[in-house]
């Protein structure tokens, strides 16, 4: 007959492996109207092993992504852009280990076992770290993640070197060409074997991928290096920094106002309180605590200047929680009534940075919670489980419709690049995507790499357009093209030069504009009295008038520019300012 114990064990080890499940759906239902955007492109369009403009082992934004390129060009060379979840599916597949990690990692630590699983099935469905959940491109983060979290498994372990630290120097490894964040994750191994077994072992555990990293780094890794200037200044924004970003993490998770401050003190002084326990199997949550703020001092170094706000992105939120789970796992261990065994020595281990192996008898967690309060304690988590699902889905819906959108301008600029129309411009949608250009669009159409074109609004086309077809320039059109036809005047008295075909404008009002007749290649020259915006727009009436946003140029006083336009539509609307006269030329 089964006892209570081995029975409640049975069922947390089956929620286990149903909340994996169960956030493996919900991820993969968050994800499937997602599509490629920003810094996805840079590894579609411009990496791979052979005749690509960077290599698999040139940094992106000063990480290395060797891991990330070679898993995009593999699905690339499979799918395509045809589908967005082969992508989202490896995404979710890493993510999920992590989760499972951190479970592992609760369990060595003695956490309790209902507790463990309720933790790790708010971090399947972490909404708080959406970014990393619905941008597959972010599988360099979750990929350095889960690495790091399976290098620590396999050092957490007392006694002499053996086999498992040699596979940790390769998983250590394999982390590092993920992305930067395995630096802190190698830290946080070294540190966790520090804690468990002394210095010669843990500088041991760091050498070899240090190594390895530093070659990388010396021979490529450098090339993208800022050179913005650091001063003694930023360094006092550090502290401010690093406070934001933890407590912001633990508030986003926890979705309790005004919780994280308390939450992340609180934990501060439990660690310090249990310090005995950090040499021991419980040694990772200590190491990965300070692996926080040592991932934040890093990011600080970086970014500080940039504005405190920075530090409250969700892909860092993602990090923060994962380091902090282990902690947060026996701090509800112990809320959660879990009782102690007898005093007894522990396990033998040199004496470590936070608590060594003095042989005095240390009382150790048997692993049973009350089950009251075990219930108390999964009952928060389910709110805070019902909050992150609540978090994710709205946050998916909002990346939805963005993403659809550059989905639908994107293919209607392969549309538009593969007629006969004259394009003019270089970046079919630079707000999300700069990295994907006209010929990148050319070669993944030739390719056959792109879906069909679906869900297409004239506002995609106009948008196009006006990226493609419309720029200035200090030459004209070399297409050929015939004097422009003025629809009107806005704003201004005009005086015309026929002979000369232009015409000239003297501000009347706020706001002046020259509307120019379309439907034929466009090419006039402009020229005003004053230093100050120039601003285009297409137009077209029908079915309902819509007008794209501004093409906004500089234009420098009594220096003629030309503005280009090779869009069909039914009019060109040129701004200027509003003060000093503007000749425009090439018109009739």
């Amino acid at each position: 007959m089964t006892t209570g114990p081995r029975q409640s064990s049975r069922l947390a080890v089956a929620a286990h492996v149903l909340s994996l499940v169960g956030g493996f759906v919900v991820l993969l239902v968050s994800n499937r109207d997602q599509w490629f955007f920003g810094d996805e492109w840079d590894f579609l369009a411009h990496r791979g092993v052979l005749r690509a403009d960077y290599s698999i082992w040139a940094p992106h934004t000063q990480h290395w992504s060797t891991g990330p390129i070679l898993i995009y060009r593999a699905l690339y060379s499979k799918y395509g852009l045809h589908t967005y979840v082969p992508y989202a599916v490896v995404l979710i597949v890493a993510h999920l280990a992590v989760a499972h990690f951190l479970w592992r990692l609760l369990r060595q630590a003695g956490v309790d076992l209902p507790v463990a699983s309720a933790l790790a099935a708010v971090y399947a469905i972490l909404g708080a770290g959406y970014e990393n959940l619905l941008w597959a491109f972010q599988i360099g983060f979750i990929g350095s993640v889960a690495f790091g979290m399976a290098a620590l498994l396999l050092v957490n372990h007392d006694g002499r070197w053996r086999a498992r630290d040699v596979s940790a120097w390769f998983v250590s490894i394999a982390g590092l060409m993920f992305s930067g964040l395995s630096v802190t994750t190698v830290f946080i191994a070294g540190l966790t074997v520090l804690m468990r077994r002394g210095v010669r072992q843990a500088a041991l555990t760091v050498a070899v991928p240090g190594l390895v990293y530093l070659v990388w780094f010396s021979l490529i890794g450098n090339e993208n290096l800022g050179s913005d200037p650091r001063t003694v200044y930023d360094v006092y924004r550090y502290p401010t920094y690093i406070w934001t970003g933890l407590r912001f993490a633990v508030e986003q998770m926890v979705g309790f106002p005004g919780a994280g401050a308390a939450i992340v003190l609180g934990l501060g002084a439990y660690l310090l309180h249990r310090g005995g326990r950090s040499s021991g199997p419980a040694a990772p949550a200590f190491a990965c605590a300070l692996g926080a703020l040592a991932l934040f001092l890093i990011i600080a170094a970086g970014r500080a200047e940039l504005g405190v706000e920075q530090s409250e992105t969700s892909r860092y939120t993602y990090v923060v929680i994962a380091l902090a789970l282990p902690a947060m796992g026996l701090a509800l261990g112990e809320l959660a009534g879990q009782g102690d065994r007898a005093a007894v020595p522990w396990p033998a281990a040199p004496t470590s940075a936070l608590g060594g192996n003095d042989g005095r008898p240390r009382r150790v967690p048997d692993g049973r919670a009350t089950p009251g309060r075990r219930t108390v304690v999964c009952v928060i988590l389910l709110m805070v489980g019902v909050h992150n699902v609540g978090l994710l889905a709205e946050e998916s819906r909002i990346e939805k419709h963005l993403e659809q959108r550059i989905k639908a301008r994107i293919l209607a600029a392969a549309q538009l690049i593969n007629s006969p129309a004259v394009i003019l411009g270089g970046n079919p949608e630079p707000q999300y995507s700069p990295d994907i250009v006209v010929e990148d669009l050319r070669r993944m159409h030739r390719d056959g790499k792109l879906p069909a074109p679906t869900r297409i609004t004239p506002d995609d086309r106009m948008a196009v357009a006006q990226v493609l077809q419309y720029a200035t320039s200090p030459t004209p059109l070399a297409t050929p093209f015939a004097p422009t036809p003025v629809d009107g005047v806005v704003g201004a008295s005009a005086e015309a030069d026929v002979a000369a075909g232009c015409i000239r404008l003297f501000p009347t009002g706020p706001v002046v504009e020259l509307h120019l007749a379309g439907g034929e290649p466009i090419s006039v020259r402009v020229r005003t009295d004053v230093s100050a915006d120039l601003n285009g727009y297409l137009r077209i009436f029908t079915p309902t008038v819509l007008t794209s946003d501004p093409h906004v140029d500089k234009i420098r006083a009594g220096v003629p520019l030309y503005v280009n336009v090779t869009a069909v539509v039914d009019q060109v609307v040129l701004r200027v300012p509003p003060s000093g006269t503007t000749e425009v030329c090439g018109i009739r």
